[in-house]
């Protein structure tokens, strides 16, 4: 693998992800892996509405419902005020 390495010249993305595919394939020839059709279950997020008294702070908020719109992305609690407020 370093003798491989060491005569390339060129090192640009292209080349990068060239040499990587390469590498990728050679180890998946050496060592083999078993195929199955497990999937793992998706973790079901937690769900909470305003009359909930469950303490926020310090948690990152998936996704944000308010009159009939929807916020996505990763929202501190501390600026859904910003949100609902319209700032």
């Amino acid at each position: 693998m370093n003798t491989y390495i060491v005569k390339k010249n060129g090192w640009t993305l292209k080349e990068i992800e060239k040499r990587s595919q390469y590498f990728s394939d050679r180890a998946l020839n050496i060592w083999g892996y078993a195929e199955t059709d497990y999937k793992p279950v998706e973790k079901q997020l937690e769900s909470y509405t305003l009359e909930d008294e469950e303490v926020l702070s310090g948690r990152l908020i998936a996704q944000f419902n308010f009159r009939n719109s929807s916020k996505l992305g990763r929202i501190a609690p501390e600026g859904i005020t910003d949100i609902i407020c319209g700032g």
